[in-house]
């Protein structure tokens, strides 16, 4: 098994030089199991967030955009989120 990182197309390493070099990231942190918050939604993402340590460095940022629209949905979603509409009127 080589050790070398893929190499990106032509037209990615004249654009982003950086991606050619292999970047080793097996000595990072990582929590082994992050606390459920008794949220649903918010441990759904925690479960998805989870997967980070084992998907290859170039999928982390997919990870990361699942989580972020996880987490939108359920705030969006939110019946604690006030709306504009919700808001008392300012009489100032």
């Amino acid at each position: 098994m080589s050790s070398e990182a893929a190499t990106p197309d032509a037209g990615t390493s004249a654009q982003f030089p950086h991606l050619q070099r292999s970047i080793d990231v097996s000595g990072a942190d990582w929590p082994e199991r992050l606390e459920p918050t008794g949220e649903p939604e918010i441990d759904a993402a925690l479960d998805v967030l989870a997967g980070v340590p084992s998907s290859a460095l170039d999928g982390h940022i997919a990870v990361f955009e699942n989580v972020h629209s996880l987490l939108r949905e359920s705030l969006e979603a939110s019946e604690h989120l006030a709306t504009a509409d919700a808001l008392p009127e300012n009489d100032a």
